[in-house]
């Protein structure tokens, strides 16, 4: 069932998304931010429901009136929440069709330049964090520490190795067997953690404890590089399908094992035609993404042990960091 444009709007206003009533990869990346914020519904594996429950949530509604479904209930407290918000709420007389096409290319800062993107240093996505640009090309070395040299790092009690996908379910514990409740009693939560991320308050829960150690020296190392207010947002454990698609396997968010980093500024995407000659980091990069993390930031990731998406070419999800070899 398609839904009425008025109350995509009304989510992605509510999501701080931009507002143009269509379902692209960043207006559902903004959503399942909202969702993973909020306790009070829990619909990011349906993409309708999700959008519903995020104008219902927005526009007060609670109960039973908040269960991602579109009805007269929710359309006149969607329309009012438009209105309360100057909202332009066209369309509401009937549902419209709501297309999933990928959005148009972000327009890149007329001075960036792929070693030094002028970025915006507005705060964007949570409410609770800074989120600052790093402008320049950065600091690759310091006291001793190569982001160039491949070779990760191994933090106390952390890995010597990192499990493949082959051998990872023996390390972290097969998710699929162990139910959402088996992972649970993995997860351990972290506090003490440099950036202004999320709440702000230096703390992450639902990590697993194998990779927690990992964690934390990716936040320590982008402070010591002089890149962790680029981090605003910080999602971990979330038991769901890959790309929140029922037919495939278990996401290794699953597992406790993975961090998505500012999800509605690095946006999934599968790259088409001239697009898949687009390298992170590139002219073309920064066009797609011109408030990405930069290139410090994803190797002080990488010298902590996590692959990223960014470097898949099939997908490109540079939100996305995993301790997988």
């Amino acid at each position: 069932m398609s839904l009425p444009s008025f109350v995509i709007k009304a989510a992605q206003h509510a999501s701080d998304a931009e507002v143009d009533g269509l379902l692209g990869p960043k207006t559902l990346a903004a959503l399942r931010e909202y969702d993973d914020e909020c306790d009070d519904f829990d619909f990011a594996d349906e993409r309708n429901r999700l959008v519903v429950a995020v104008a219902q949530h927005a526009s007060g509604l609670r109960g039973k009136d908040l269960d991602g479904r579109f009805g007269p209930t929710t359309k006149q407290a969607v329309q009012a929440y438009l209105e309360r918000h100057g909202v332009e709420a066209a369309n509401t007389a009937s549902p419209a069709a709501a297309p999933a096409a990928a959005p148009a290319p972000a327009k890149a800062d007329a001075n960036a330049t792929p070693a030094a993107p002028a970025r915006s240093s507005k705060s964007s996505g949570s409410k609770m964090a800074v989120w600052e640009a790093h402008e320049g090309p950065g600091i690759y070395e310091k006291d001793g520490i190569d982001l160039r040299d491949p070779t990760p790092l191994v933090p106390e009690g952390g890995l010597a190795e990192i499990p493949t996908r082959k051998t990872m379910k023996g390390v972290y514990g097969d998710a699929l067997e162990l139910g959402k409740e088996g992972i649970k009693e993995r997860l351990v939560s972290l506090d003490g953690l440099p950036g202004r991320f999320n709440k702000g308050n230096g703390e992450l829960h639902s990590v697993h404890k194998l990779m927690a150690p990992h964690l934390r020296l990716a936040l320590e190392l982008c402070e010591k590089f002089g890149v962790i207010d680029e981090i605003y947002r910080i999602g971990t454990f979330n038991y769901r399908h890959m790309r929140h698609d029922p037919s495939k396997p278990l996401s290794f968010h699953s597992y406790g094992v993975c961090v998505d980093l500012n999800p509605r500024e690095n946006f999934g995407w599968v790259p088409n035609g001239d697009e898949k000659n687009i390298q992170p980091f590139s002219e073309g990069w920064w066009k797609k993404y011109p408030r990405s993390l930069s290139e410090v930031a994803v190797l002080c990731f990488k010298k902590a042990g996590f692959a990223w998406g960014g470097d898949w070419a099939s997908f490109r999800d540079p939100m996305h960091f995993e301790l997988v070899a």
